[in-house]
């Protein structure tokens, strides 16, 4: 089942465990040009459980942002379970993390992750972010890109 497109408010579930870069991400997503709501949630358990709630209450996040390296259940395992459940599959999952690791990107793509940002260092860093964040949400972004091309 695709994310829920019935409310005219976008729903957005941020995993983040680190409180400034948590801060920092839901004030970047006030510049947002569709009107939101997000949910922020600290660890990877947490964020499987609560999209199993919304998966049986059939309100699913439109969007999953995702910590890398959030503590807990680590985001690539995240990643993975979301791709491998038939509900949530077809969640756009975008990956925010300090780390500038091709590895990382490249996993984190071929994993199913829809784009992968690395986390700006001030809040102006954010411009292209909420722009890449506005074509998802909006259905104007490309293709998810591989680790081929």
């Amino acid at each position: 089942m695709p994310p829920s497109t019935s409310s005219s408010r976008t729903r957005i579930l941020l995993v983040e465990d680190n409180p400034l870069d948590a801060r920092a991400t839901l004030r970047a997503l006030e510049g947002l040009a569709h009107p939101h709501d997000a949910e922020h949630l600290v660890n990877g358990s947490e964020a499987l459980t609560a999209l199993s709630r919304h998966a049986q209450s059939d309100s699913i996040p439109d969007l999953v942002l995702l910590d890398l390296n959030a503590s807990g259940m680590r985001g690539l395992e995240v990643l993975q379970a979301i791709g491998s459940d038939q509900l949530l599959r077809d969640i756009p999952v975008v990956i925010l993390s300090t780390s500038d690791s091709q590895a990382d990107i490249d996993t984190a793509l071929q994993n199913g992750a829809r784009t992968y940002f690395i986390k700006p260092r001030s809040l102006d860093g954010w411009t292209d972010i909420i722009a890449g964040l506005d074509a998802i949400v909006g259905g104007t972004a490309p293709p998810t890109p591989t680790a081929d091309s």
